[in-house]
């Protein structure tokens, strides 16, 4: 029998909320009291692992609400930075050295070829 790949996929509210039942539900513990991982896991398709850091989450007695709130609080602050391409340069040295173009005026005329967004 093939073992289902498991796809990665942050967890949404609803799933945080099924995973507090499933800690708090005896069915789901070890014989010592703690929550089994493996066996909630395997009953809504993640790993072991991300069940253990989801619920260490907070450090403190996991809050599905709070931990929704942790998830997209740190998902603002992941900022991606462009990097400016070779081609980008060598656009904008063939714009200056056509005209003398204000700074402005060059940057308004890159956001076109090359779908840059400008915020001013």
């Amino acid at each position: 029998m093939k073992k289902e790949k498991k796809k990665f996929k942050h967890f949404k509210l609803p799933e945080r909320h099924d995973l507090k039942e499933y800690l708090e539900c005896e069915r789901f513990k070890k014989k010592d009291g703690t929550p089994n991982y493996s066996k909630i896991g395997k009953i809504i398709n993640k790993s072991r692992n991300t069940i253990r850091l989801e619920v260490k989450r907070l450090k403190e007695e996991y809050d599905p609400k709070k931990a929704n709130d942790d998830y997209k609080n740190k998902r603002k602050k992941s900022i991606k930075y462009t990097t400016i391409t070779k081609k980008v340069v060598n656009h904008v040295i063939k714009i200056l050295s056509k005209k003398s173009y204000s700074p402005m005026l060059i940057i308004r005329l890159l956001a076109i070829p090359f779908f840059i967004k400008i915020l001013l």
